[in-house]
């Protein structure tokens, strides 16, 4: 029996093989590409939750799409043929769909993943839209020899993301877990009546998002306008202000940072804007306390980030007063 670790390949990994032979005459024979996916044992698969599940079967589209891309591939031996350049530059488009879908995904992790998580996943991605736009590229091109070796590379970087972001969803398990919101709406369209046990908790928790979302919503709005406060002095006040103005430039990044780690969860699929949020605060405060001509400038970006942020959260905040009518 020969165990995946044999071959050095991991949970979520996808094995590439193809049987090739030479007879006594030199002639060589080789078979059709087959495919191997290292799935990972049932419990791992029970721990994680449905919407975490969906996020990875995503990527497991993407894959089995690319394997498709590779077969029909294969099905072709002269690029040089009008009909078979025709089939080329179809499967070029099916490249391109799958590069655009890649990067869609893409985006919609970083907004429910830290920075930290999705850097390594986000890298995965960004090489594996690279290789289905180069992929893209040798089919436009009608180089048939290189093409399968360009699709199978662009194949194992995306094969690389769903084994990391797995390795990201087990270190945090809740990252796709949905609203009360989303989950009510769910329960609508099954057909849930307010008296239904279920839907009885789901707007128990309903209220509880609403008064986070709120209590959050508001404070955003006031760091907003403290950090206004903080860009007009920047940009107009004297020499003997400047300690005073980095003190609240500190205080104003602390107190963000507060607000994120007290409600983690309503803060859960906005990451990607409150990381970005929290960097242009930390930029601000590092170049007013270097007295930096850049300091009001980067002063003004935090403000635009904090006030786009408690927009969002007013929003939201807003959607679920409508839910509980």
């Amino acid at each position: 029996v020969l165990e995946p670790s044999d071959l050095g390949a991991d949970p979520w990994d996808v094995i590439v093989y193809r049987a090739i032979a030479s007879a006594e005459d030199e002639t060589r024979y080789e078979s059709s590409t087959y495919f191997v996916e290292i799935i990972p044992s049932r419990d791992e698969l029970d721990r994680l939750s449905e919407p975490a599940y969906e996020r990875l079967e995503q990527v497991t589209d993407l894959i089995e799409q690319q394997r498709e891309v590779i077969r029909q591939t294969e099905r072709l031996s002269d690029g040089s043929d009008p009909r078979q350049a025709k089939r080329m530059d179809a499967i070029s488009e099916m490249e391109n769909r799958l590069a655009a879908a890649t990067r869609s995904f893409e985006s919609a992790l970083g907004e429910r993943l830290t920075a930290e998580a999705i850097e390594p996943i986000s890298t995965a991605l960004q090489s594996a839209h690279q290789g289905l736009r180069q992929s893209e590229s040798t089919l436009k091109d009608h180089h048939l020899a290189q093409a399968v070796p360009d699709e199978e590379s662009a194949l194992q970087r995306l094969a690389e993301a769903r084994r990391l972001l797995a390795d990201a969803l087990q270190q945090d398990p809740s990252a796709f877990q949905p609203s009360a919101l989303s989950e009510i709406e769910s329960a609508q369209a099954r057909g849930l009546s307010p008296s239904d046990p279920e839907m009885a908790k789901l707007l128990r928790d309903l209220e509880r998002e609403a008064k986070d979302t709120a209590d959050v919503a508001a404070r955003l709005n006031q760091l907003a306008a403290e950090q206004q406060q903080i860009t007009l002095q920047a940009h107009s006040g004297t020499a003997d202000q400047l300690p005073d103005l980095r003190s609240a430039q500190r205080a104003t990044r602390r107190q963000f940072e507060s607000l994120r780690a007290q409600y983690p969860k309503t803060f859960r699929d906005l990451t990607k804007l409150s990381d970005e949020t929290s960097e242009r605060l930390q930029d601000a405060s590092r170049l007013l306390e270097q007295d930096s001509p850049m300091a009001p400038t980067a002063a003004g970006l935090a403000q635009d980030r904090l006030q786009q942020l408690a927009d969002q959260m007013n929003r939201r905040w807003a959607a679920r007063q409508m839910a509980q009518g």
